[in-house]
């Protein structure tokens, strides 16, 4: 089988040969908000092909300090532009609720029964604030103004919906955020919830003991 090595001998061979047989196609014009025109793209057409380190507004091949200034600039636009069209929260507003819970993904099951749980016994009211996209939109800083305490309950160790938040927010409205954390490895429950954001709220809450009793052949095992 012949080598096809000297057709390919450098990039821009490379890329002129793709273009004059279809298989790309470039996009050389971004608007004024950071998002690259796109060509249609069409079976095995893709658009662009991404080649070395970067390009300049032409979709070439560049190396260039400052063609690469000029992307990372684009991309800070576009990622501005974007809040404009994400999918926007989900927000129920409660009258007279002074705490709001901010969630998202599968936190939504045990955030709607927790917020029962609440409401049934201790009649502790509730806002619900469920985000479905990052980057945050100006719904956000509304729903933490209407509120004296926000929790955001989130599946992980480190905060990070949390972290998130106040790398935008204004201290004043970081003040307002707690965190509720669950990590267990096991599926995040609507008890887990309430009795953490009761102890916050400083009612008297049932600590959590583990039992550990011998079995038979030597092994233990535990439980509430």
């Amino acid at each position: 089988m012949e080598s096809d090595a000297p057709l390919l001998a450098n990039r821009a061979d490379f890329r002129h040969r793709l273009h004059d047989s279809g298989l790309i196609v470039s996009g050389h014009h971004r608007n004024q908000d950071g998002i690259r025109s796109q060509s249609t793209s069409n079976g095995f057409r893709v658009d662009p092909l991404p080649i070395g380190s970067g390009h300049n507004a032409k979709a070439q091949y560049s190396e260039r300090p400052d063609d690469y200034v000029n992307n990372m600039d684009r991309l800070a636009r576009k990622f501005e532009t974007s809040r404009k069209f994400v999918p926007k929260a989900v927000v129920e507003q409660v009258a007279d609720a002074k705490i709001g819970f901010i969630g998202y993904g599968t936190t939504h099951w045990a955030i709607g029964e927790s917020r029962d749980q609440l409401r049934e016994e201790t009649d502790v009211k509730t806002s619900y604030y469920r985000l479905r996209a990052y980057p945050f939109t100006d719904d956000l800083n509304a729903f933490i103004d209407a509120h004296e305490r926000v929790y955001v309950i989130e599946q992980n160790r480190d905060a990070q919906l949390r972290q998130l938040m106040k790398l935008e927010l204004t201290p004043e409205r970081c003040a307002k955020l707690r965190s509720v954390l669950h990590y267990s490895g096991l599926p995040i429950d609507a008890r887990s919830v309430t009795e953490d954001v009761l102890a916050q709220e400083g009612f008297e809450v049932a600590k959590k003991t583990v039992h550990i009793a011998t079995v038979a052949g030597g092994g233990m095992t535990g439980g509430e």
